[in-house]
Parts: structure tokens; C-alpha cells; sequence
């Protein structure tokens, strides 16, 4: 039927763009389904009271915070895949290196995400139970009848020039090594070697020359000893060369018919972190200046609280200043002046006294939850 109107189409369908289920119902038996499957996820990470009952206060309210709809499995267990809803059929895989390389791409920000919730002491579930591995993929795709088409070439005739079909694959072995390996090189040293010894080309790319030391740093102990040449190309490399250089390059590949090998610094140590921009010391200035010792103020993780003025301390290995601030039950917040964006001057009506927030409490984010739909329901109004 189509959506807008609710009509029935009266045919068949040309196509169907199937996307994954986000949304839960919290309700009822799966209320109950969620919030106990929850309480055993947590304690299995050995997480803190307060985040579950964060998580918790957001499902009796309905109003689920971004990002909760990766706790799917807990209220439904088992996930279908594709495959459930179309068990028969031949598939057809356009450029399957790309395929390789996307799946690969998507299981490294995967498990980025789950050590990432992990340092934030946030309940995730295992990867295994939302997601397919590639290798699950590939298993599931082999029992299948599938067609694959690598590239098609357009043929004019009025055009009298050489065409050339090359037989490439991704480096998605290459990634689930190393991935394997928890950031160690040995069984990756140990392939390059096996290459070198069959007259294979290998260059190795790094985006800068730190980076490019760091790596033949790593590969030293291993006994893999490559050329660093900054300029290098392929078409300058023989037969059992292996060299790094220095390229911008975010994915490699393999031509096994030339024996050639080309392997990027993103595949060996994971996507770059991007370092945030310096921020303007002016505006920094210029923020501190509208508080004065007393004023109220809003965080945007832990909601109004009192700014007590600013102190120069030493944590460990940090040095410098801080605003602090004082929130309900006596809590204290030192904040690094250079994140002095997460707050701002609490406004509110002539008169009024705003009541603290608790630290680590559900209230702010409830309250923040509460605003957010009634921002997309005006929304919608409108």
C-alpha cells in the first residue's frame, strides 16, 4: 500500500528497499523482556546502578535517547537477517572487492563502538547478537546461488584504444588478521614474508613519514626489514620489493595475476583519528567573562548546577584550570576550561531559583528527552 494514502498499490511491486528494524515496542511483556534482559546485561558488564536505571527510566517513559536502538536484542532476542525474509532467489553482488571492503570497514567501527561504550561504562550488547561477521556473511552467501558482477565495460566502436581487465581483490584477509592479532604484527609480518618469498610487489602506504617509521619500527623485531622510500610507485617495484612510502591512500589491494600488494596504513592500524580544531582562546575569554562565582549554570551531560569560579589544579598528569561547579548533595565538577562549550548561563524567569541537579541522575536526561519531543511535536505542528 502506499504509505501516504494508504491505498493499495492494485500490482506488484518493481523493486522493495528493505532497512533494518530500529524502532522497540516497551511495552507490556516486552517491557518486561527488556528491563531483565537489561539488568543481566549490566551485571555481566559489571556496570555502575546509575546507567541502567537511566536506560530504564527512558523505557518506562517511552523516550528512548539516541543511540538506544542498539540494545535491540534484549527485547527480541534472536535478530532475522535478510536471508530469513528471502530464503530462495539468486543474489546478485555488484563489485564484490567494494562489498569486501564496506563489510570489513563496518565490523572495525563496530567494534570501536563496543570498546567505546565500554570506556563510558554505557550497557551495549555483544556485537554477535546484532550484527552478521563478514565471515558469517560470506558462509551465508555461499549457500546460495549468486551472481557477481565485478565491472561492465561500455564498448564504443568509433573509440580505437586498448582495453585492460584486471583481476582485483580487496585486503579484507588483511584486516581480519590484524584484527585477530589485538594490534600486534606478527602474523601480519609473517604473511608479508610468505609474499616476498613467492615474487610478490608489496607497498606499503603511509599518509605521514611518523607513521611510516612507527610501522617499520613494529616490523623490525618480526624480521621483516622493508625499503622506506617516500616517493615510491608501483611501477618502479620488482619482483620481491617491499617498500613503504608515502601517499594519501585509504584502501589497498591485491592483483594476484601480477603479484602485486598494496596495503594502507588505515589496514594495518585502524581508521585516523581526526584531532579536533584548537578553539578560539577569544571566545573561551569571552564566555568566562559572563560568569561571575554564584551564577547557575547548565551542563549538557549533567544539567544546572553552581559556578564557584575558577581554580588552577594539578590530576596526575594535568595541569591547569578549571571551572567548578556544585550540584545537588554537595557533588563537585571540575571542568577543563577549553570545554567551557558544554555549559552556559542558566536563564530563566526574573525571580526564580533553579533547583540543582544530582550528578549521574536520570532527571536531566529525562528532562532532556521530555524537551526533544516536545521540539519535534511542535515540529510536526508546524
Amino acid at each position: 500500500f502506499e504509505a501516504a494514502s494508504q491505498r493499495s498499490l492494485g500490482g506488484g511491486l518493481d523493486q522493495l528497499q528493505l532497512l533494518p528494524a530500529r524502532e522497540m515496542v516497551l511495552a507490556g511483556d516486552y517491557l518486561q523482556t527488556f528491563s531483565h534482559n537489561l539488568k543481566e546485561r549490566c551485571d555481566a558488564l559489571e556496570l555502575p546502578r546509575s546507567p541502567r536505571e537511566t536506560v530504564l527510566e527512558e523505557a518506562r517513559e517511552g523516550l528512548l535517547a539516541p543511540g538506544r536502538q542498539f540494545l535491540l536484542p534484549l527485547t527480541y532476542g534472536r535478530l532475522d537477517t535478510i536471508f530469513d525474509y528471502a530464503p530462495k532467489g539468486r543474489w546478485v553482488i555488484l563489485d564484490p572487492p567494494a562489498v569486501e571492503q564496506a563489510c570489513d570497514r563496518f565490523a572495525a567501527e563496530v567494534a570501536e563502538g563496543e570498546a567505546r561504550m565500554a570506556r563510558r561504562e554505557e550497557p551495549y550488547v555483544e556485537a554477535a547478537s546484532m550484527y552478521l561477521t563478514p565471515a558469517e556473511l560470506e558462509r551465508e552467501l555461499s549457500l546460495r546461488r549468486t551472481q557477481e558482477f565485478s565491472s561492465l565495460e561500455v564498448f564504443r566502436l568509433q573509440e580505437d584504444r586498448q582495453r585492460y581487465r584486471v583481476n582485483a581483490l580487496g585486503n579484507g584477509e588483511i584486516r581480519t588478521l590484524l584484527r585477530e592479532e589485538g594490534g600486534g604484527l606478527s602474523g601480519f609480518a609473517g604473511q608479508l614474508r610468505q609474499w616476498q618469498d613467492a615474487g610478490w610487489r608489496t607497498l606499503l602506504v603511509c599518509h605521514q613519514q611518523g607513521q611510516a617509521e612507527r610501522l617499520l619500527d613494529l616490523l623490525e623485531p618480526e624480521g621483516v626489514r622493508p625499503v622506506f622510500d617516500p616517493g615510491a610507485s608501483l611501477k618502479n617495484l620488482r619482483s620481491k620489493d617491499l617498500v613503504v612510502a608515502l601517499g594519501e591512500l585509504p584502501d589497498g589491494f591485491r592483483l594476484p595475476d601480477e603479484r602485486t600488494l598494496v596495503v594502507t596504513e588505515e589496514e594495518i592500524f585502524g581508521q585516523r583519528v581526526r584531532r579536533r580544531p584548537r578553539k578560539d582562546v577569544r571566545a573561551l575569554l569571552s564566555s568566562l567573562a559572563e560568569l561571575k562565582e554564584g551564577d547557575f549554570v547548565v551542563h549538557a551531560d549533567h544539567g544546572i548546577g553552581r559556578y564557584h569560579g575558577l581554580q588552577h589544579l594539578s590530576m596526575g598528569p594535568t595541569e591547569g584550570d578549571f571551572l567548578h561547579l556544585e550540584y545537588a548533595s554537595g557533588d563537585k565538577l571540575y571542568l577543563p576550561v577549553e570545554r567551557i562549550e558544554k555549559v552556559q548561563k542558566y536563564v530563566g524567569g526574573e525571580g526564580q531559583t533553579p533547583r540543582l541537579d544530582k550528578m549521574g541522575g536520570g532527571a536531566w536526561e529525562k528532562a532532556k528527552l521530555k524537551a526533544r519531543a516536545a521540539v519535534e511535536e511542535l515540529a510536526r505542528d508546524l
